[in-house]
């Protein structure tokens, strides 16, 4: 394992509290659509909420597939935003 691996592994494993082998598939990570869209890759952060003892952990979207890859494989899901809506809602007359 590469040193760089070795650090990001035990930082995570520090704010999760978690020493236990394989529990990413544990770890939910949800992003927002409007960072997908109006952010760059290397500044987008995914936040990830373990759906066992309900700690929360925030990783760059550039680490994820490092986070996979050492801590086993999580979900990523999308969370849709209604900021925009409200703009188009008031753009059509809609108050």
């Amino acid at each position: 394992m590469l040193k760089k691996e070795i650090t990001f592994i035990e930082r995570v494993r520090k704010k999760l509290a978690c020493q236990i082998d394989n529990c990413g598939k544990n770890i939910v990570f949800t992003v927002s659509e409007n960072d997908i869209k109006f952010l760059d890759k290397d500044k987008i952060k995914f936040f990830g909420k373990c759906t066992k003892c309900l700690r929360t952990v925030k990783i760059k979207s550039t680490d994820w597939q490092m986070f996979n890859k050492l801590m086993g494989q999580s979900k990523l899901e999308m969370s849709n935003s209604t900021y925009s809506a409200i703009f188009e809602d008031l753009s059509n007359g809609k108050e």
